[in-house]
């Protein structure tokens, strides 16, 4: 709650329940814990913008696909398995992408 409490919410009650949304559905438990709980703000939306604004669709996927993965990787302590089951993932399937983005782990 302290951290919901910190925020400034410029977009009001909408970004509020964004969040949240957000939260519950990246949340890799069944409760909500401080971690879960990313504002993105403005600040961050441009700097994926510049980073990505001329990147082929190709590209950009890659790019987003190794940042999720190399945070749900960091977050979950480099567990395979649990990466795995919360991204949706086969194993196997894991292990190709880590090393196709050429994620160590």
């Amino acid at each position: 709650m302290a951290k919901l409490k910190e925020y400034h919410y410029p977009g009001n009650i909408r970004e509020l329940s964004k969040i949240i949304k957000n939260a519950a559905f990246f949340a890799e438990t069944d409760i909500v814990l401080f971690e879960d709980i990313d504002y993105c703000s403005d600040l961050v939306k441009d700097e994926i913008w510049e980073k990505t604004k001329n990147m082929s669709l190709y590209e950009s996927k890659r790019f987003f696909e190794k940042e999720l993965i190399s945070r749900r990787m960091r977050r979950m302590g480099d567990d395979v398995n649990k990466v795995a089951e919360s991204l949706g993932m086969i194993k196997n399937n894991l292990y190709r992408k880590l090393n196709d983005l050429s994620i160590d782990y």
